[in-house]
């Protein structure tokens, strides 16, 4: 009887381990809905083992903080796919554009004051000045 109380006191630590460790998973998740990405994750660990979407989540951009990449959900099971590894962690600020550069996804930093958008020689979006070059 000691040894059956013993087991039933393991799996109660057990149980209350893993549902500590998953609650600590999903509480690590930042929503942005109004964002170019909907997610925002600490790590692969947290992008990789968050649960709970459904098909409407599909083609939803996610923001993986640890490396500065943005991940692409394909499958709710889930399945990511990298779109984008930014060159800094501050390359996603306030203005910032994101572009197709013919080859993958790239930022282009917000501009300064006065700065209008125009398409350089390559097609390529680039800040400039408002006269006729």
């Amino acid at each position: 009887m000691r040894r059956f109380n013993v087991v039933l006191l393991i799996v109660a630590i057990l149980s209350v381990a893993i549902y500590a460790f998953a609650a600590g998973m999903t509480q690590k998740v930042t929503t942005h809905p109004n964002s170019i990405y909907r997610w925002m994750f600490e790590s692969t660990v947290d992008r990789v083992f968050n649960r709970g979407y459904d098909s409407t989540d599909l083609g939803r951009v996610a923001l993986q903080t640890d490396n500065s990449t943005l991940w692409l959900l394909t499958a709710t099971t889930p399945t990511w796919r990298q779109i984008l590894a930014l060159q800094t962690a501050n390359a996603l600020t306030a203005g910032a554009i994101l572009y197709h550069d013919g080859t993958s996804l790239d930022v282009l930093p917000p501009g300064t004051n006065g700065q209008v958008l125009k398409m350089n020689a390559a097609g390529l979006p680039e800040w400039g000045s408002d006269l006729i070059e």
